[in-house]
């Protein structure tokens, strides 16, 4: 072999060990992009998240779990974003569940507010308050609530917190409306749903118990 060859030989080696370490650093970046957890990485790296690298792909119920910003785990009946329930094809939709007010640990449909995000306005949602929206403009009084989805934060207005919760990403932010009608408590089977119309949804609820709805 001669001496020409050998360094073509590891030219070639060089540049397939260069492309093999980018199609993995690309493939890195797009599953800590796409798949829903909520702390893939420490939040101070995570500067290129948006809302919808977390909730695009909104993962099923009871979702991951949110902290507080010291890093405590918050119990899902506090605080839960999941997808909505596939039987009603509401499983491209993300639903917040807050205990209500802010930091109940919420045991019954009275004491839960559910705002919903469906960027792509995919299915009607019967009792929606407000319309959803990409970087709005925050009310002067919009408040961090302290509570964490890796390096998303949850914000809340006292002057529009009856319509909408604010989720703040790195890289953008989002407004979430509020659905005015009790769909239960998050732990259970929400509603029944049936489909009169292509992409229209009418909830039925059925009550089983004191602060119960069960489909």
């Amino acid at each position: 072999m001669t001496f020409l060859s050998l360094r073509l030989n590891r030219r070639r080696q060089g540049i397939v060990l260069g492309v093999g370490a980018l199609l993995l650093a690309v493939a890195g970046v797009w599953v800590l992009t796409l798949l829903p957890i909520a702390d893939p990485l420490p939040p101070s790296l995570q500067s290129w998240r948006t809302v919808g690298s977390y909730f695009d792909n909104p993962p099923a119920w009871p979702g991951k779990p949110w902290t507080t910003k010291d890093g405590f785990g918050v119990d899902r009946q506090v605080l839960e974003a999941a997808a909505g329930p596939s039987h009603c094809g509401l499983d491209s939709l993300t639903f917040l569940n807050i205990g209500w007010p802010l930091g109940t640990s919420s045991t019954t449909a009275d004491q839960n507010r559910l705002y919903i995000r469906d960027p792509n306005g995919k299915v009607s949602i019967p009792g929606l308050i407000g319309t959803w929206a990409r970087n709005p403009s925050l009310p002067a009084d919009a408040r961090d609530t302290g509570y964490r989805y890796g390096a998303l934060k949850l914000y809340l207005s006292p002057s529009d917190e009856d319509t909408y919760a604010y989720l703040i990403a790195p890289a953008d932010s989002e407004r979430c409306p509020r659905a005015s009608l009790s769909w239960g408590a998050p732990e259970d089977v929400r509603s029944s749903c049936t489909r009169p119309k292509r992409h229209s949804y009418r909830v039925v609820t059925f009550r089983s118990a004191p602060g119960r709805i069960l489909s």
